[in-house]
């Protein structure tokens, strides 16, 4: 659906005006995922993997990957 949201043309103001909504909710979950993975750096000394996807609301998974990241 967001795709093609994206990809449709200007000439539909409905979709238009949909497709500005979008993109602007978009940039609020990057501003809060990114948030989250600094958070989640930030505790990776600390605190197990699990309790840091509890408290940032990430997967397990992604901070699996950032401890890899960051051990490197």
């Amino acid at each position: 659906m967001a795709k093609s949201l994206l990809e449709t043309k200007q000439k539909d103001e409905d979709i238009y005006e949909a497709k500005i909504r979008l993109a602007e909710e978009l940039v609020i979950y990057d501003k809060v995922k990114n948030k989250s993975l600094q958070i989640a750096k930030n505790l990776l000394d600390i605190l197990d993997n699990k309790t840091i996807a509890i408290k940032t609301r990430l997967t397990e998974e992604e901070v699996n990957v950032l401890r890899k990241a960051e051990s490197h």
